[in-house]
C-alpha cells in the first residue's frame, strides 16, 4: 500500500511542473491532494483569460489545519469507532479507526431453531444502536462471538404435505436436477412414469374375460405411483417464519450440508386415482379412452405430464366435417381443409390442427404485374382472393450476374 501511495505522489509531482507564470494569470483552487498520508496540500491550476495554462502547484496545508475528528461508530459488529479527516475545516472522504468501540447496550435473544429433531434453539447477540434500535449482530470472521446454541429446544410440530408425483412437480412439470439429487439422498431414484411398462395403453386397457373388470385396478396403479411429501415444521417465529418447508429449505441451501432428518422428503404410495370422462380419438375409428388422474393432475401430455391412457371399449360416431382452411402457396395451389368434430376444431396428439388435401380441388392463380413486382394471387370459390407471392420485376446483382437486371436499364452484357 505504501509503495502504491508513493507512486501516486510521484505522479502528481511529475505533472505539477510550474512553467513561466504570466503576470495576468490567476491561481484557481482545484481541491486537496490527499494521496500521501500525512502529507496534505492544496492544488492550484493556473488560468489565463479563462483557459488553463497547464501550470499547477501544491501548497502544503499547515499542520494546525490538519485535524482528525471522531465521527462515530460503525453499524456492523464490533461497532468500531473511527475518525474523519478535515483539512482547513473541510470534510474529506477519508476515515481511520481510532481503537475505540461503542459502549452500546447489548442483549442475547433467541434467533432460530434447527430444522432437524430435536429442534435445538440458537441465540444471537443484538445491539441497541442509538436512533435505530435493536439490530442483530453478525461476525463473518467468527460467528461464535455473536451466535451460539442454547441448552433449550423449540416447541415444533411436524406435518407432511405433497411435494410431487413421482418424477413430476405438483404442477405437472418435470423435476429438475436439484430435486433429483434431493430424491437420491432421501428416497432413492424414481423411474419416470412414461418409462414404466405398467402404464402402457395396452396394459391398462386389458380386461378380465369373465368379470370385464380392468386387469390393473386403480388400487394397483396407486400402489405403483410415488407421492412425494415434504416435511413442514411449525415452531416459534423468531428471525424467520414460523412455518418452514424443509424440502424447499434443503434445495435453497444446496450444496451446504447442514443437519437434516431422514424424512425431510419421504414417499408414500397413497395417491388418489381417478379417470377423466370418456373421450374419443380424433382419428378414425374414434375409439373411446380415458386419461389417468393422479391427485387431481390429469396425465394428458400437457405441461410435461406423460400421456397415460386406457381404452374403454366401443367407438364414437361423431359428426365429422372438413372446412376450408387455405390454399397452398405452391403450384398447383391445392385446397387445404381442417377437421372439425361436432362443430369443434380438433387437434392431434401434438396439439396441432388436423388438415387434409381433398382430391382434385385447387385454387385458380392469377398473375398481376405492378410497376415493381410480379404478383401471384389465388382465387377460389371458398376462400376469396388473396396474394400468396410477390416477385420483384428486376432481380440479380449488377455486374455479378450475367442474367441479372438493374431497375430501369438494359440487360447486362
Amino acid at each position: 500500500m505504501k509503495s502504491a501511495l508513493k507512486a501516486v505522489a510521484c505522479t502528481l509531482c511529475t505533472i505539477l511542473t510550474i512553467g513561466v507564470v504570466s503576470v495576468s494569470a490567476k491561481w484557481v483552487e482545484a481541491g486537496y491532494d490527499t494521496t500521501t498520508p500525512g502529507n496534505y496540500g492544496k492544488i492550484y491550476n493556473e488560468v489565463l483569460k479563462g483557459t488553463s495554462t497547464s501550470n499547477h502547484k501544491i501548497i502544503p496545508v499547515d499542520e494546525k489545519d490538519i485535524v482528525w475528528r471522531g465521527e462515530g461508530f460503525e453499524l456492523a459488529y464490533p461497532h468500531a469507532g473511527y475518525d474523519r479527516l478535515y483539512l482547513e475545516g473541510n470534510w474529506q472522504d477519508l476515515t481511520q479507526y481510532n481503537n475505540t468501540f461503542a459502549q452500546w447496550e447489548t442483549r442475547t435473544k433467541d434467533y432460530m431453531w434447527e430444522m432437524a429433531y430435536p429442534y435445538a434453539l440458537y441465540q444471537r447477540q443484538q445491539t441497541n444502536i442509538p436512533g435505530i434500535g435493536w439490530r442483530w449482530d453478525y461476525n463473518p470472521q467468527d460467528e461464535s462471538k455473536v451466535f451460539s446454541p442454547t441448552n433449550r429446544l423449540a416447541n415444533v410440530k411436524a406435518d407432511f404435505r405433497a411435494f410431487g408425483i413421482a418424477d413430476l412437480r405438483l404442477d405437472g412439470t418435470k423435476i429438475g436436477e436439484d430435486v433429483k439429487a434431493m430424491y437420491s439422498r432421501f428416497i432413492g431414484s424414481i423411474v419416470p412414469l412414461d418409462q414404466r411398462d405398467m402404464f402402457s395403453i395396452d396394459r391398462l386397457s386389458q380386461r378380465d374375460a369373465v368379470t370385464n373388470e380392468y386387469v390393473i385396478s386403480d388400487e394397483e396403479i396407486a400402489a405403483n405411483i410415488e407421492i412425494v411429501y415434504s416435511k413442514f415444521l411449525t415452531g416459534p417465529a423468531l428471525a424467520g417464519p414460523a412455518v418452514k418447508n424443509v424440502a424447499q429449505a434443503y434445495l435453497d441451501s444446496m450444496p451446504n450440508d447442514w443437519k437434516w432428518d431422514s424424512d425431510t422428503v419421504k414417499v408414500e404410495f397413497n395417491g388418489k386415482i381417478s379417470w377423466t370422462d370418456e373421450l374419443f380419438e380424433s382419428a378414425e375409428p374414434y375409439k373411446y379412452y380415458q386419461f389417468l388422474i393422479v391427485n387431481g393432475r390429469v396425465m394428458d401430455g400437457r405441461n410435461e405430464t406423460p400421456r397415460i391412457v386406457r381404452r374403454t371399449g366401443g367407438k364414437a360416431t361423431p359428426n365429422v366435417t372438413w372446412k376450408y382452411a387455405f390454399a397452398e402457396e405452391e403450384y398447383p395451389y391445392s385446397i387445404v381443409e381442417q377437421k372439425f368434430i361436432n362443430g369443434e376444431a380438433v387437434l392431434d396428439e401434438n396439439e396441432k390442427p388436423i388438415y387434409r388435401i381433398p382430391t382434385g380441388q385447387f385454387a385458380n392463380s392469377t398473375i398481376k404485374v405492378t410497376k415493381t413486382d410480379v404478383e401471384i394471387w389465388l382465387n377460389d370459390d371458398r376462400g376469396g382472393s388473396y396474394l400468396v407471392k410477390s416477385i420483384p420485376k428486376y432481380r440479380g446483382l449488377v455486374g455479378d450476374d450475367a442474367n441479372g437486371y438493374a431497375p430501369g436499364i438494359v440487360p447486362i452484357p
